[in-house]
């Protein structure tokens, strides 16, 4: 998620676990918060577990994966692998994401959850 915006009154969450299970209502409709916490496995593997998500994207970089091989994913214990390419044009989206020169990733993945 590049940002959230969020209307309403902000409640003041009582413990860490709250705080990651956090719902905003909004209305008569209540949203639950989202959360992906992704390992990096390294040999081209990651481990991301997600709570509350549909589709996420993981933008990677030649430090993390050698671009010459599949990268390996598995979400919530379901494996898929993916192959992927370095691009400008990737490299310039990423940049327009964060605008910050430091933060540059050559590629990215598009993870669907829930029909990986």
């Amino acid at each position: 998620m590049d940002h959230l915006v969020k209307k309403g009154t902000l409640r003041r969450a009582e413990s860490y676990e709250a705080w990651l299970n956090y719902c905003a209502t909004r209305s008569r409709s209540t949203f639950e918060g989202a959360r992906i916490e992704v390992v990096n496995l390294g040999n081209n593997r990651f481990r991301p577990k997600t709570m509350h998500v549909e589709s996420y994207s993981l933008w990677l970089h030649p430090n993390m994966v050698d671009f010459d091989r599949p990268v390996s994913v598995t979400t919530d214990g379901v494996a898929a692998e993916y192959v992927c390419e370095p691009s400008l044009l990737t490299a310039l989206e990423s940049f327009k994401r964060r605008h910050d020169w430091g933060l540059i990733y050559y590629a990215s993945i598009s993870v669907d959850v829930n029909h990986h």
